[in-house]
């Protein structure tokens, strides 16, 4: 019996000896090179929790508790990144005057950079408080003093909808109406949603009776000419660097001759801006800066209509012929095979290619033209009355 307690004893002392020395041994390859031993690896450590601190509460929408936790923060700790998250913390608590005050000074030392950031936060802050007016005015200076920002557009349809209300407001400036117009048309080079679209069409449309034939002057846009004794159409027209046609269409006159002294003529300032846009089927036009109307138009069959930025070239004509480029011939105005129209207006982009009216009013809206634009001979007629040459257009 004492032999086999020897025996266990002596087994369990050579197993821990053999142990030992594989452990305090380097390893060694069949080259005979030693091997170093892996250091054991030691359990990752889990990163510091965010949960409770003041991002990770206003990451879960608990302003009360991060406003709590923000004013934990250590004096000497406090930095602008600490008071921007104040604000967003008070404006969620409904603290909103209080959010305004913390925001203010920090706008007054911001740089430019960092302006429309917290100029977007203001204008957002505003707009909870029900402060529509001074919201618009803080989004409109986004809109207008940052258009490389990421808030440009979407200040503009902010915009959009804080100033509908102006439509019924008649004691609303013809210049807040400017404003306003511009931020449309921002947004009608810029959405792709075609309600967006036709929404901005229809404010503009109500809008821009006010801007275009209103009865004070705007500068470089509206003047009001008082007729001279043996002044003429033509000079009062080159005075202005319009078209004496136009001159004509707005004040409804009977033809060039139709002005008599001291009669007061209104003037619409700037050149003409025609913007096709192939995938509508439409053609939006500006003067100057403004938006003025849209039109629908029709384009050349398989895509022949070329995407370019031209201008009108000379040629501009009333009622013109047409002649056919296969056989030569040539049709008059109103002729079965004069597709053409009422008017034309050539393009500087190569022999045939011009805005014109038609015969065919049902081709409006789709690809039926040679690579012409179309349009119905109203609209083209208004759009000519306008238009001289060198204006811009924009086929995209």
């Amino acid at each position: 019996m004492r032999f086999f307690i020897f025996l266990i004893v002596l087994a369990s002392a050579g197993w821990y000896f053999y142990d030992r020395m594989i452990k305090e041994t380097p390893l060694v390859d069949r080259s005979g090179q030693e091997q170093a031993v892996p250091e054991p690896q030691k359990p990752l450590e889990e990163p510091p929790s965010t949960k409770d601190t003041p991002d990770g509460f206003l990451d879960r929408g608990l302003f009360a508790q991060a406003l709590q936790a923000l004013e934990a923060v250590s004096p000497t700790e406090r930095n602008q990144s600490w008071s921007l998250k104040r604000v967003r913390a008070l404006d969620g608590i409904g603290k909103r005057e209080e959010a305004l005050k913390v925001i203010e000074p920090i706008l007054a030392k911001a740089s430019q950079a960092q302006k429309p950031d917290l100029l977007w936060l203001k204008g957002g802050i505003l707009i909870d408080s029900g402060e529509k007016e001074k919201a618009g005015k803080v989004l409109h200076e986004v809109f207008t003093s940052y258009s490389s920002s990421a808030h440009h557009t979407p200040a503009a349809y902010k915009l959009k909808d804080l100033w509908k209300p102006w439509l019924q407001d008649r004691n609303r400036s013809v210049r807040d109406l400017m404003g306003y117009n511009k931020v449309l048309s921002h947004l009608i080079n810029t959405a792709v949603d075609d309600g967006i679209l036709q929404e901005c069409y229809q404010i503009l449309g109500r809008m821009n009776a006010r801007i275009f034939q209103g009865s004070e002057p705007i500068d470089g846009l509206l003047a009001f000419h008082q007729v001279q004794y043996g002044e003429n159409l033509t000079t009062i027209a080159k005075k202005y660097g319009v078209a004496a046609s136009r001159i004509v269409r707005i004040n409804g006159l009977r033809n060039r001759n139709d002005i008599r002294a001291n009669q007061t003529l209104r003037i619409l300032k700037g050149n003409l801006r025609m913007v096709v846009e192939k995938r509508r089927f439409n053609m939006d036009v500006y003067i100057g800066d403004f938006f003025y109307k849209n039109y629908l138009v029709g384009l050349g069959r398989g895509n022949k209509t070329p995407e370019t930025v031209t201008s009108l070239s000379r040629g501009m004509a009333i009622d013109p012929s047409y002649t056919d480029h296969l056989s030569g011939e040539v049709f008059p105005s109103g002729h079965d095979k004069n597709p053409i129209g009422s008017r034309w207006m050539p393009l500087q982009i190569g022999r045939g290619f011009g805005i014109h009216g038609t015969r065919e009013p049902d081709s409006i809206g789709k690809e039926s033209s040679n690579g012409c634009v179309r349009m119905l001979n109203g609209d083209v007629e208004v759009v000519y009355d306008f238009a001289m040459v060198g204006d811009e257009v924009e086929i995209r």
